[in-house]
């Protein structure tokens, strides 16, 4: 199959990275992605702070008082960087659910997931097909 699953006759493995398992294909319920969204709150909460203290201090002090601008552009500067730094909004974890109730989320790294979601819609193609081969 891949590079992270493959299948014997009746066994399954996952490889992905310092993790290694072994399912029986019947114990296996449910295998796919599951992609969550990165929370930004200490970046988000600075933004605000430091858009609240500007604000303040242009209201309550005079225009030709300008020396407090720099070091917001500064910060805003860095705020910007440090939430741009990680061009990935998103974590992604493999999930395999097994008859017995044991779910198992590995993360997995942005640049793998085109690879292991290729891999987990082949492994679930043939598991559909050796069900219908099955039953009939």
């Amino acid at each position: 199959m891949g590079e992270y699953l493959t299948m014997d006759s009746n066994t399954v493995f996952l490889k992905y990275k310092k993790w290694e398992w072994a399912y029986r294909l019947e114990e296996i319920s449910d295998l796919g992605l599951q992609k969550k969204r990165k929370l930004y709150s200490l970046p988000d909460i600075a933004v605000a702070f430091v858009t609240a203290l500007s604000i303040y201090l242009m209201t309550n002090t005079n225009i030709e008082e300008v020396y407090y601008v720099v070091p917001l552009v500064i910060f805003y500067a860095f705020i910007v960087l440090l939430k741009c730094r990680h061009a990935d909004k998103f974590i992604y974890y493999l999930v395999v659910k097994t008859n017995n109730g044991v779910v198992r989320k590995i993360k997995i790294d942005p640049l793998d997931r085109q690879d292991i979601n290729r891999e987990v819609v082949e492994f679930l193609s043939l598991k559909f097909e050796r069900d219908i081969k099955r039953i009939k």
